[in-house]
């Protein structure tokens, strides 16, 4: 049982960065196909380490840029972060799988809600593929420093586009919806899922 497991961890894993390059060329028109490619099944599993591969970029990004912060102000700090360096980087990926999760949770209820269809897979597919290119952009960001704070702010308002765009594509293409109801299907989507994770985060602490 554990060997199978493993294999399906690998083969979503071997999907999700299959997908990633696909998207790569063609984010927003190239996601119908890609899901398309992998069918339901697959798409699950690949939207699944879509999500997880979100998590880990954007924890090393934030473990990363707050050592680098911390080494900036002090070096007594930066030996008291590099000491629990770990701790940080645990806590910030499962606190970065809250915002997938609401997301996929809040667009699945948006999609029943409005009349749209799908399986679930379109919708975790389609979060996934959608936060990957804000998951790079924090990374990238880590490795920037304050001193280039404008370059940061561009990189994370460019993913933060990509992400409006193909969810938008995700929410009419692969749920059902039609371009009038998933207009304002996408800011529901947001502002739900931000307030999922404020309360989520928030009991955390």
């Amino acid at each position: 049982m554990a060997n199978n497991v493993g294999e399906q961890i690998g083969a979503s894993a071997k999907d999700a960065l299959g997908a990633v390059s696909a998207l790569a060329v063609n984010p927003v028109g190239g996601l119908s196909s890609a899901y398309s490619a992998l069918g339901p099944a697959r798409a699950l599993g690949a939207g699944a380490a879509l999500c997880v591969i979100f998590a880990l970029l954007g924890a090393l990004g934030a473990a990363i840029g707050s050592e680098r912060m911390m080494m900036t102000f002090g070096i007594g700090l930066a030996d008291v972060m590099e000491s629990n360096w770990f701790s940080i980087f645990l806590k910030t990926f499962f606190s970065m799988l809250v915002l997938p999760a609401a997301m996929v949770a809040t667009s699945l209820g948006a999609r029943k809600v409005l009349s749209g269809s799908g399986p679930l897979a379109a919708d975790l597919f389609t979060v996934g593929a959608a936060l990957t290119p804000l998951g790079i952009a924090i990374l990238l960001t880590s490795f920037l420093g304050l001193g280039n704070y404008e370059l940061s702010m561009l990189l994370l308002v460019f993913a933060s586009c990509y992400l409006v765009l193909m969810l938008f594509a995700g929410l009419t293409r692969l749920g059902g919806l039609t371009e009038k109801a998933a207009a304002p299907a996408v800011p529901i989507v947001f502002v739900i899922s931000l307030y999922i994770c404020k309360v989520v985060l928030t009991s955390m602490m």
